[in-house]
């Protein structure tokens, strides 16, 4: 089985490269980590009460949960796990040890530079993972022009 990255802003619409990547696959399984950088607080305090599960909380939302609920029972013969993660720099060295710790094999990027900046120290993967020694490839990224940000809608019903 292996594993993938794929960087995430936590908008429905960053799990469209997850569904073009799970039907571009045969039946192959996979793990996929969906991440997205923060950077760390350096007060002392904010770190000894710093709460990964508690941040992921804050940039989850209902309508991103029920999109990878959808993704899992529409693709469940290609997709073993989906985990939630957080990188907390974007330096290469750090990068490339967490890449390896977590066993990846391969990362799926956007074609674009950016996402939106789901938190006040979210950081931009994007440009520092293309840097690592972990292999990668572009998925075109295309936003919903017509359609309302954030839905189910903008994962399902969005032009390929």
């Amino acid at each position: 089985m292996k594993t993938i990255l794929i960087p995430t802003d936590f908008t429905v619409s960053s799990l469209n490269l997850v569904r073009d990547l799970l039907e571009r696959l045969d039946n192959e399984e996979i793990h996929i980590i969906l991440a997205h950088g923060v950077m760390l607080s350096s007060s002392i305090s904010d770190l000894l009460f710093f709460s990964k599960e508690k941040l992921l909380a804050e940039l989850n939302n209902n309508e991103f949960e029920s999109a990878i609920h959808i993704l899992y029972n529409k693709y469940q013969s290609k997709i073993n796990r989906i985990q939630l993660d957080l990188v907390y720099s974007a330096n290469t060295n750090y990068l490339n040890n967490y890449l390896e710790a977590n066993n990846i094999s391969k990362i799926y990027l956007p074609n674009t530079t950016s996402f939106n900046s789901s938190h006040k120290r979210s950081i931009n993967l994007i440009t520092a993972l293309r840097k690592t020694m972990v292999p990668f490839e572009d998925l075109e990224w295309k936003e919903t022009p017509n359609l309302e940000k954030n839905t189910i809608t903008d994962l399902f019903f969005r032009k390929k």
